[in-house]
């Protein structure tokens, strides 16, 4: 009973400071006290919301253009030091293939990493790998 009391007083000491001139309307740009949005009718409150709400938009969205532009910036700049002083890969020569598969001679194997599946399967049923060597011809 006591809250709907305090309203109603807002409501008549806000009526009251209105009808004396002492409430002004407010522009945009203007500074909002809290007393002032309490004797604001809901449409003039909605109006603020929409005006509020718009302008925080268009300010988020410049600050997040502006922080994007910084952020290429630095990723230019990132990129450039990691490739000024020192390449990323070492380059290795083109290793020619030292063994062949009799029965499909398109897979062959230069010697380096894991043996192929087709030669460690030969090398399982007996065979040798000097069997699978490619004869290089000078």
């Amino acid at each position: 009973m006591s809250r709907v009391f305090a309203q109603r007083e807002i409501e008549n000491d806000c009526l009251f400071a209105r009808d004396q001139g002492n409430l002004p309307n407010h522009a945009v740009g203007a500074v909002v006290k809290h007393d002032d949005l309490e004797c604001q009718p809901v449409d003039e409150l909605w109006e603020l919301y929409e005006e509020v709400s718009a302008q925080l938009t268009s300010r988020l969205i410049e600050k997040r253009d502006l922080l994007e532009k910084r952020l290429r910036q630095l990723d230019g700049r990132f990129e450039a030091e990691m490739h000024q002083g020192k390449s990323r890969r070492r380059q290795y020569p083109k290793v020619s293939p030292k063994f062949r598969n009799p029965e499909e001679p398109s897979q062959t194997w230069t010697g380096r990493g894991k043996q192929p599946r087709w030669l460690a399967a030969q090398l399982r049923s007996g065979r040798r790998i000097e069997d699978f060597q490619i004869e290089h011809v000078s």
